[in-house]
């Protein structure tokens, strides 16, 4: 009678019980990534024509950036090239496509292929970001992107104890001509759907601060310190969930994008796409991709300057991750899983096939090259 070597069967029996080990590095990567940390204009959003500029929010004016509005820092073309420099890429060639309509990007793109070591000209690209600029549609009628606006508004919860952060913003600011932000209406305006009032006043007041820590400036004329900016973060991430995160409007501007991402992703080729653009970008990924995440020590869903979201295909998984840096003086770039909202295993990664049915839902025809 045949005696089964012991060993040979725990072998065999250990090979049918242990699932199979996925690739321990992705084969593809798209990335849409935010721009660097630039100047901020004073210009608000306040609802209040006479009282258009954050220094009239605050008894001290705002300090001014070293470099024109919009344009990267100093500090900020430094840290991209520290992301660059320690973002691992999957083995094969690198398509580096850019918003060339707007500097900083072109800016941020030029810094990061330094990052990156790579020797080789970048894609001008600017309506895979904006299609409506390129004659892909109309421009956005005002009357619908204010019903977008407006319905997101009364389903998206204000986060708890807002009212006294943003008083706590206005005390560190001061009496200014205008009226204290806390005292000011919010209201989405039916001329261009834009969400003013003093929710937004806050949420540009902040970004101004955020923008002076990561640029190595003096923050606050020196009240705050980083634990602070990151609090009161809170505002500038909550007006830009509400504004830049419906589906109507999200569909519309980057349904483009979207079908370039699931495309590139189902070529299946090696290698990385990288898309540098704006925060916008990362919130309409976000909202056609049913996209969460948390990025300490920054609030939920931050779309902070340097950040990207990535795509990572493994086999016939994706998974999303967003990279960022704490812009807290250091260069270390930090990484966080990014969570599917409507599948798979505790929303960690999706099989390739079902991302593809779930965009065919959340794309449209309307403004797609």
């Amino acid at each position: 009678m045949y005696d089964p070597n012991p060993l040979l069967l725990l072998l065999l029996m250990s090979m049918c019980l242990v699932p199979p080990v996925s690739p321990a590095a992705p084969t593809l990567s798209v990335i849409v990534m935010r721009h660097c940390v630039r100047s901020a204009p004073l210009s608000v959003y306040s609802g209040l024509p006479e009282f258009s500029s954050l220094d009239n929010y605050t008894s001290t004016p705002f300090p001014p950036f070293p470099v024109d509005d919009m344009m990267c820092l100093p500090n900020g073309i430094t840290l991209v090239e520290n992301v660059g420099s320690q973002l691992a890429l999957p083995p094969g060639p690198v398509v580096v496509e850019v918003d060339t309509d707007a500097q900083r990007d072109v800016d941020t793109a030029a810094a990061l292929m330094r990052g990156l070591s790579l020797d080789q000209d970048m894609i001008s690209s600017p309506c895979l970001f904006d299609p409506e600029s390129c004659g892909a549609c109309e421009a956005v009628d005002p009357a619908r992107k204010a019903a977008a606006v407006t319905e997101r508004l009364e389903e998206f919860p204000k986060p708890a104890g807002f009212e006294e952060l943003v008083e706590e913003m206005q005390a560190v600011m001061g009496t200014g001509a205008a009226p204290a932000m806390q005292d000011i209406d919010d209201f989405v305006c039916s001329d261009d759907g834009y969400w003013e009032g003093g929710t937004s006043v806050a949420s540009d007041a902040v970004e101004y601060w955020l923008m002076q820590m990561g640029g190595g400036l003096e923050v606050a004329w020196g009240e705050l310190s980083k634990e602070d900016v990151y609090r009161f973060l809170e505002a500038h991430v909550y007006w830009r969930s509400v504004q830049e995160r419906t589906l109507d409007l999200s569909a519309r501007s980057h349904s483009y994008m979207a079908r370039e991402i699931v495309g590139t992703l189902a070529g299946g080729a090696g290698g990385a796409r990288i898309m540098v653009g704006h925060d916008s970008d990362l919130d309409a990924v976000a909202t056609i991709f049913g996209l969460e995440w948390r990025t300490p020590p920054f609030p939920a869903n931050a779309t902070t300057p340097g950040a990207g979201v990535r795509f990572d295909l493994f086999e016939d998984q994706v998974r999303a991750v967003v990279f960022y840096q704490a812009l807290d003086g250091g260069a270390e770039l930090l990484q966080a899983d990014a969570k599917w909202t409507w599948g798979g295993e505790g929303g960690a990664a999706v099989g390739l096939e079902e991302l593809q049915e779930w965009i065919k839902g959340r794309v449209t025809t309307e403004c797609v090259l």
